[in-house]
């Protein structure tokens, strides 16, 4: 599923140059608003 997000500009990481890790994309709620409340 890599190759899906390779146009997003994905790092090893799993980071998007948006700044969104994987776990946001997935959890777009509770994981979303953590990350950015921190």
């Amino acid at each position: 599923h890599k190759l899906d997000f390779t146009p997003l500009g994905i790092d090893t990481r799993g980071k998007v140059v948006l700044g969104y890790s994987e776990v946001e994309l997935c959890m777009k709620g509770s994981g979303y608003q953590f990350i950015h409340a921190a």
